[in-house]
């Protein structure tokens, strides 16, 4: 394991090195965090915070459009199954077209400027102008919530449920958060897996056409229990506090959620991180 590990790690650097070059932009972390907490408006739904921050990016070459996609993040058994609301802010307003749900408390000042797009599930954020230059690095915190999210009438309980993240864009290290509350899915950890969207775009984890672009790779998901503090990241000095501020904005109490977590050194870019929650029938 060991040797393959090794082997995996030097092939992915040399990967991030040429994409860097080719693509222009890179990033030294990126941060996706998903937090799910049962509604407190109604016992047969859930909220989700979805979270992403890009740390250091910078260009490499003058004048090279910088921009990245987030895909939705939370799936069911099908696309049948779960309602969803719009994407809203922190402070319950719903996202409308090109409004930013950035987090300036944590982003670089002065904050950089990005046109937002939102086509179907993808969502893309484009870096507006200049100011980002050769050796120029930034730090950006984007964060929205789903509402009341439930499973649709005509479909049975769901027994699986996935949170995912996409690497599109050249990145050193990922970091890839859920954080699940104590109601949810108790007692359950969640299967990890790797695929490939070069060809096929964003997969569906629970789709089984999507077995072919399935992954193999070295890592396993971390248990970190539910010490938030214990999810403090070397190269991201606010973290902890992002967390405390999701949940000051929610109304959470950090403490009922247990967290989980992923850490990749050079993930390859075209590939999509999936974490699958399964649990029995549930009436």
């Amino acid at each position: 394991p060991e040797a393959r590990e090794e082997f995996e790690l030097v092939n992915r650097q040399t990967a991030y090195r040429a994409m860097s070059n080719l693509r222009g932009q890179t990033a030294d972390v990126f941060s996706g965090l998903r937090m799910l907490h049962p509604s407190l408006q109604s016992p047969d739904c859930f909220d989700v915070v979805s979270m992403i921050g890009l740390v250091r990016m910078k260009r490499i070459r003058p004048g090279t459009p910088i921009s990245f996609v987030r895909s939705e993040t939370i799936a069911g058994d099908n696309k049948a199954s779960i309602e969803t609301s719009p994407n809203m802010t922190l402070d319950g307003k719903v996202i409308k077209a090109n409004q930013i749900p950035i987090l300036e408390e944590f982003s670089s000042r002065p904050t950089p400027v990005f046109d937002y797009h939102s086509r179907g599930e993808m969502i893309r954020f484009d870096l507006v102008g200049d100011d980002v230059g050769v050796g120029s690095l930034v730090d950006v915190f984007f964060a929205d919530a789903r509402r009341m999210i439930r499973r649709t009438k005509s479909t049975p309980a769901i027994q699986r449920i996935t949170a995912n993240a996409g690497i599109n864009i050249p990145i050193r290290t990922i970091v890839f958060d859920v954080l699940v509350h104590e109601e949810l899915w108790p007692e359950i950890d969640p299967e990890l897996q790797v695929f490939d969207t070069a060809a096929r775009g964003n997969a569906d984890p629970l789709d089984e056409d999507r077995e072919i672009d399935h992954l193999e790779m070295v890592g396993s998901v971390q248990a970190l229990g539910n010490d938030v503090d214990q999810l403090r990241i070397s190269e991201i000095a606010r973290y902890v506090e992002t967390i405390d501020h999701i949940c000051e904005k929610m109304d959470w109490e950090r403490s009922k959620f247990r967290a989980y977590r992923w850490r990749v050194e050079y993930p390859l870019i075209g590939t999509q991180l999936s974490m699958i929650f399964s649990r029995g029938q549930q009436s």
